[in-house]
């Protein structure tokens, strides 16, 4: 599935997500913040609805969008290491600068094949 974002938003996403990275220690107390409030039963790690949840409320803060089912669950699986249907927040933590560096080099693949096309103003439309 496939969705429409124009150069300028591409450039503008890319900004958000570098400057979070910039600010790692940063990013992992935002992690761990929402990684406590979030386990509610304190027992160290999230289940996949609260998992979603935090990654969504990190999104929000950086202005992207929820993430997809689809690509939460695939990338939740991955991410638990030992397999035990849970993210303890090292695996969160890796999860979520992780999805931030493939995001950045996504949207930096669509942006030089719309450069290669010509399509450089910041209202063209990428299909992301």
């Amino acid at each position: 599935m496939s969705s429409a974002m124009t150069v300028g938003e591409a450039k503008t996403t890319i900004a958000k997500i570098t400057d979070s990275l910039n600010d790692i220690p940063a990013l992992h107390e935002k992690v761990e913040a929402g990684f406590k409030r979030l386990d509610a039963n304190a027992s160290g790690t999230l289940d996949q609805a609260e998992a979603r949840q935090l990654v969504n409320e990190l999104n929000a803060l950086m202005g992207l969008p929820a993430v997809t089912d689809e690509s939460f669950e695939g990338n939740f699986k991955f991410l638990d290491a030992d397999g035990n249907g849970t993210l303890n927040v090292t695996e969160m933590g890796t999860g979520v600068v992780g999805a931030m560096n493939y995001k950045i080099s996504a949207l930096q693949h669509y942006l030089d094949v719309a450069e290669k096309a010509g399509n450089t103003k910041d209202e063209d439309l990428l299909c992301v």
